[in-house]
């Protein structure tokens, strides 16, 4: 029995590779009520919650960012400022 890769499909081209090959984004419950969401990098694949996949490529990002792919994938609004911090733990990350 061969034993497959699952494959996902990046928000940001719409392009699809292997689990293992993209970068999961996870959703962060707010505290308060009313509050934006918060998005984080899932490093490891390991986190809870909702996920959305990219590239690994800055483009990717600024794609799904433009397209407001976070928020249609999510279903709710995310602050700015977790949109800047995912913007530089993603450039960390992938360089």
């Amino acid at each position: 029995m061969d034993k497959r890769s699952p494959e996902r499909t990046c928000i940001g081209c719409r392009s699809k590779g292997h689990k293992d090959e993209l970068v999961r984004i996870v959703l962060c419950r707010s505290d308060n009520a009313g509050d934006p969401a918060g998005i984080e990098l899932d490093r490891d694949g390991r986190m809870e919650g909702r996920g959305a996949y990219l590239c690994r490529r800055s483009e990717c990002l600024e794609l799904a960012l433009n397209k407001k792919a976070f928020c249609r994938t999510f279903r709710q609004a995310i602050s700015a400022e977790a949109i800047e911090r995912l913007r530089d733990s993603f450039e960390r990350e992938v360089k």
